[in-house]
């Protein structure tokens, strides 16, 4: 059957834009659009792109028609979730997580949004329940698995780490308001730093995580415990940078002899960045260098395990110097979006 001529130009119109964001991110086009290879894949695509560009609108509408072809896709209703959450629109958010509990009862990083989601509403007490007992029980699952104890979580007032108590917190307000970014010293309170380790050195053993040759490290995004102190975070680095935020991603890396970071900013959408200090080896001497600040005159970070730099990576310059010969490091990124009506989040 033949299409209607106005779905022809309206695929056709999406399939130009979508050539057009690919073209300015300076990817191959016909490489991309290879995975297009059908009507619904054209349209996710483009979702994709769009909210890469921050055009909310647009991206909700084309996965929204990615629901017309396939209304029971846990990742479009993930997808239009967090686009939702970062915007704002909790109701909504809430509907597309709640349909992904649905659809994938164990997809962990949706139990997680849909968690802070239901936390925020404040009205589903049965359902919060259930998603909390859901996450212990993963965090014990994980923890025993790995040899570890489990940690506390939510972390209560008792728990939190010493970068969080008035004084640390007030200072870090202030320096980050004043130079855009602050250095946070024990940020994880007691137990995770040990899980989230444990965690990273059980998936470099066993090959989960990437070459990245150039930089000299390995890397590997949304690892489970990463992604709930991820969450669990976010309360804390909104009260720094004074503004209400979202989790995004985490990002765990472990660097080699010479693994760097050249100066740079980050892409707009990585408006709230933190990197965390694991661990350094050998133990006992401090490799982990981070450089931040304006492009010309960057600020030397020296941090110990447990220790953090949180940062607005679209605007400030930072770098790592190369680890020396015989040293690894291990670290932890955690992303974040401030919450506004005109951005996009959905990966």
């Amino acid at each position: 059957m033949t299409r209607p001529i106005e779905s022809q130009t309206d695929e056709a119109t999406i399939r130009n834009e979508l050539e057009g964001y690919i073209k300015a991110s300076g990817s191959d086009v016909s490489e991309q659009m290879r995975r297009a290879q059908s009507t619904m894949d054209l349209y996710f695509m483009h979702g994709q792109w769009a909210c890469t560009n921050d055009l909310p609108e647009k991206a909700i509408r084309s996965f929204k028609t990615c629901l017309r072809f396939e209304p029971n896709a846990p990742i479009i209703h993930c997808a239009l979730s967090r686009i939702y959450l970062t915007r704002g629109d909790l109701a909504k958010a809430d509907r597309h997580a709640r349909r992904v509990l649905e659809l994938e009862p164990y997809n962990f990083k949706n139990i997680l949004t849909c968690h802070l989601i239901v936390s925020k509403l404040n009205r589903d007490p049965r359902l919060q329940d259930r998603l909390s007992l859901s996450i212990r029980s993963r965090i014990a699952t994980v923890a025993k698995s790995l040899g570890t104890t489990a940690p506390a979580w939510p972390w209560g007032r008792h728990d939190v780490a010493s970068a969080w108590g008035d004084e640390a917190l007030r200072s870090a307000c202030a320096e980050f308001k004043a130079r855009k970014f602050a250095v946070l010293r024990n940020v994880l309170p007691a137990g995770w730093p040990e899980l989230l380790r444990a965690e990273q050195s059980e998936l470099l053993a066993r090959g989960n995580m990437s070459l990245e040759t150039t930089m000299h490290r390995y890397v590997t995004v949304d690892a489970p415990m990463a992604s709930v102190a991820n969450y669990q975070i976010a309360s804390s680095v909104a009260r720094v940078a004074g503004q209400g935020v979202i989790p995004t991603y985490s990002f765990a890396i472990h660097y080699v002899a010479n693994g760097h970071i050249k100066p740079h900013v980050d892409r707009p959408q990585n408006e709230l960045s933190m990197s965390l200090s694991l661990s350094v080896t050998p133990s006992g001497r401090d490799v982990s260098v981070l450089r931040a600040g304006p492009a010309d005159s960057m600020d030397r970070l020296d941090l110990k395990p447990n220790d953090a730099l949180l940062y607005r990576g679209a605007e400030v310059t930072h770098s790592r110097d190369p680890v020396p010969g015989g040293h690894t490091v291990d670290q932890a990124i955690f992303g974040f979006r401030t919450v506004h009506k005109s951005h996009c989040y959905c990966i």
